[in-house]
């Protein structure tokens, strides 16, 4: 998994997340790693949405809340919620209303999420997809935010 990020976040300008299983889980909500990372991808210029499957509408108002209450929401773009929009991933129309919300080539967009069936349909619109484990350690989350730090003078000079 660590292999996996190390190797496909380099050239990221844009991140989008899957929600449940990835940034949150029902064991602990989102770890501090987690939301570190949100705030130190902020600082290097990555822009953020969330993509999330949710099963009826006015779940993405339950998200914005909790991204709120832990003063998060201002980094991402977007919080699209399948429900309130009836799209489902891995339905390439769910990628690109996401998407449309950067200015970015699609190679330049990458999904992370924990679902090799849903996630990985961003492939199918040019993005790139990296595939981390459902757990509770959010050692991903660190992965991710360390090789930002090690790139950051490089990457956006």
């Amino acid at each position: 998994m660590a292999e996996d990020v190390i190797q496909r976040i380099d050239r990221a300008r844009a991140i989008v997340f899957d929600w449940a299983g990835t940034l949150w889980t029902s064991k602990i909500g989102m770890s501090n790693a987690a939301q570190n990372m949100i705030r130190h991808l902020h600082e290097c210029s990555i822009q953020m949405a969330i993509l999330s499957n949710t099963e009826k509408p006015g779940d993405a108002e339950w998200l914005r809340r909790k991204l709120n209450e832990l003063d998060l929401l201002q980094y991402f773009e977007v919080v699209f919620s399948s429900a309130d929009y009836g799209l489902h991933k891995p339905d390439p129309e769910a990628f690109y209303a996401v998407g449309r919300f950067f200015n970015l080539q699609p190679h330049h967009i990458y999904m992370i999420g924990d679902s090799k069936t849903c996630d990985s349909g961003s492939w199918k619109v040019g993005w790139q997809f990296v595939h981390v484990e459902s757990d509770t350690s959010f050692q991903w989350a660190k992965i991710v935010q360390d090789k930002f730090s090690k790139e950051k003078k490089q990457f956006f000079i």
